[in-house]
């Protein structure tokens, strides 16, 4: 036993001489040796750091005034270097602080809506086309959440002011706590944590990400409540891409929406850099060295100086970091907001007269391809149809004297009609639309009465002739039936008969007219095809017609004709009009014939 223990300790003794030579022998020849000499302590960094790493939540309170909602901007993580409140963060998290904000409405093309949105102020990007609207423009300022205790609760809230930002790839930023919530000074100490050399740290090392990742939406006092996170990896590589003045440490630990301007700890449990962003596609946080803050500070001699002994500092690439201070930068005035809206407004109503006539256009064009022209159609029906009398009453008490009296006799309610239409029909065969040609006819005695006064006869004797202009839709149901709707306008019309009062017989004149407005007509039914080309067709509808009564009156011996009307309104006895409404029912046969199928469009190869 005594043995194989003896044996154990000096096989031991002899690999870490090896090592030890090894690395004299390599170090001799210029070469650099990186170890870990110790594993990260995560349990060190949550119970002694939590005091210094802050939440950035941004507000403004000018918007909260216009709406609550529009309080809370947004919020991001940073941490404490000196006692007396100087932050650490990336400058993206603060960037509304210092150039400001817009909320602005925005046209989406594709959707055809307008939505509201929030960004960093920009002229150039304000001027988009796209933005119809500038609600507002306005900055936003920086809360710093600070944890005394471990309790959901045991934090204070701070008023910060920016003091500088990095301009450029590399993404810093640098903050101090100047009072609390009440305007009151602060009391100092606060927590600061360490800082290391971020070139002195290598691939393959263990890092610890501290922050507070956005876990959930909502508004500023939700997220108060979202407590801290750390998330652990290697580094695993640098990047020099997104930042070519000093290179991004990659690293697998998680950093998410939130993290952003929080500290990354090495294995000695100090500071090397701030978690900065990620790749989508591959999930890869990047840190940016600490070292690169060296800039960012260096404006201000006293601090670079106190955080110099502290640990930060110059970055061992050549690059340079130019640096603004954080005082607000210029935005828009609330005069120069009113006419940009103003121009906006009108670009914008033009640009939407434009799609409108696109989309008309197009719609037009989707019609002609979609539709081809169809056979004509050939309707003839014949039915029945009743009129209105108040009229032909009127006329009876008149030549009879007679307020009571009421006009004997119904008419023959006999109407045929033929119709020819042009239709063109939809890809499927499923929609016809077209217009189309009506000839309608009554019998000769449509409207008839008689009777004797006095030993005298009266009469009267009417009949009506129509032609409409039709507007003509149809849907198939199935391969048989198709329904129809078809509204009119009565384009011409006459009235012709004979009315025979006091012993004499007066022939109607020509009574109608020629153009729009002599009454119109809505029509609705179905055709029931017997074959492709052959079925029967049944309507019914209402019609609305009023034509005046006109007759010729010779006066005797004096050889004198005039036109006269017997149908009396209370009003003037020469213009009485006849009503010819009423409703009507008609079945017939139809014919269609022409057309045929669309050829196909050529593509070309």
């Amino acid at each position: 036993m005594t043995f194989h223990f003896i044996k154990k300790n000096l096989l031991s003794t002899c690999v870490l001489l090896i090592a030890f030579f090894s690395t004299a022998f390599w170090k001799g020849f210029g070469g650099e040796v990186f170890s870990q000499t110790r594993m990260l302590d995560a349990k060190f960094i949550a119970e002694n750091y939590y005091k210094g790493v802050v939440k950035i939540l941004l507000y403004d309170s000018a918007a909260a005034k216009k709406d609550s909602n529009l309080a809370y901007i947004g919020r991001g993580s940073g941490f404490i270097v000196s006692e007396d409140g100087i932050i650490f963060t990336n400058r993206h998290v603060i960037d509304m602080c210092v150039y400001g904000y817009a909320h602005y409405d925005k046209y989406d093309e594709q959707t055809n809506t307008t939505n509201s949105y929030r960004a960093e102020y920009s002229e150039d990007f304000l001027r988009d086309s796209d933005i119809v609207k500038i609600n507002f423009v306005s900055y936003a300022a920086p809360i710093i959440q600070v944890y005394y205790g471990k309790g959901e609760n045991d934090y204070k809230l701070y008023y910060a002011k920016v003091l500088s930002v990095s301009m450029g790839s590399f993404d810093g930023a640098m903050l101090k706590i100047v009072a609390d919530l009440n305007g009151n000074p602060v009391k100092y100490p606060f927590l600061a944590l360490p800082i290391a050399n971020s070139d002195s740290t290598f691939q393959g090392e263990d890092l610890c990400v501290y922050g507070f990742p956005e876990q959930y939406k909502g508004d500023f006092n939700v997220m108060l409540k979202n407590t801290s996170t750390l998330t652990f990896g290697k580094h695993s590589g640098f990047d020099f891409v997104y930042n070519k003045d000093f290179g991004y440490i990659k690293t697998e630990a998680s950093i998410n929406r939130g993290n952003s301007g929080g500290p990354v700890f090495n294995a000695d449990e100090k500071i090397i850099g701030i978690a900065t962003a990620a790749f989508t596609e591959t999930n890869t946080g990047l840190v940016g060295g600490i070292n690169g803050m060296y800039y960012v500070v260096a404006s201000n001699i006293e601090l670079l100086q106190k955080l110099s002994a502290k640990g930060l500092k110059v970055p061992k690439n050549a690059g340079s970091i130019n640096t603004v201070n954080g005082d607000h930068k210029p935005i828009f005035s609330q005069t120069q907001i009113d006419a940009l809206n103003k121009k906006k407004q009108s670009d914008f109503d033009a640009r939407m007269e434009k799609k409108q006539k696109e989309i008309q256009a197009m719609t037009m064009k989707n019609y002609l391809s979609n539709t081809r022209p169809r056979q004509f159609s050939l309707d003839v029906e014949a039915g029945g149809s009743s009129y209105a009398r108040g009229t032909l009453d009127n006329f009876w008490q008149t030549i009879n004297n007679d307020p009571s009296m009421k006009a004997k006799g119904k008419g023959n309610p006999f109407i045929w009609s033929a119709e020819l239409n042009f239709e063109g029909v939809d890809k499927k065969e499923k929609n016809f639309w077209g217009f189309g040609i009506q000839l309608i006819k009554t019998s000769n005695n449509a409207i008839a009465a008689s009777n004797e006064y006095s030993g005298v006869t009266n009469a009267v004797s009417l009949n009506l002739m129509l032609i409409n202009w039709s507007f003509i839709y149809c849907h198939a149901v199935g391969k048989k039936i198709i329904l129809v709707f078809e509204p009119s306008v009565i384009y011409v019309n006459s009235m012709k008969g004979s009315i025979t009062a006091y012993g004499s017989t007066y022939k109607e004149k020509e009574s109608g007219g020629i153009g729009f407005g002599g009454g119109w007509q809505l029509s609705a039914g179905a055709n029931y095809m017997l074959t492709k080309s052959f079925g029967i067709s049944f309507r019914g509808g209402y019609r609305f017609v009023t034509l005046q009564e006109q007759h010729d009156e010779s006066r005797d011996g004096t050889g004198i004709t005039l036109t006269n009307s017997f149908f009396v309104n209370g009003t003037d006895g020469n213009t009485t009009m006849v009503k010819w409404s009423g409703a009507y029912c008609t079945a017939g046969i139809i014919l269609t014939g022409g057309g045929g199928k669309r050829k196909p469009s050529r593509k070309k190869s």
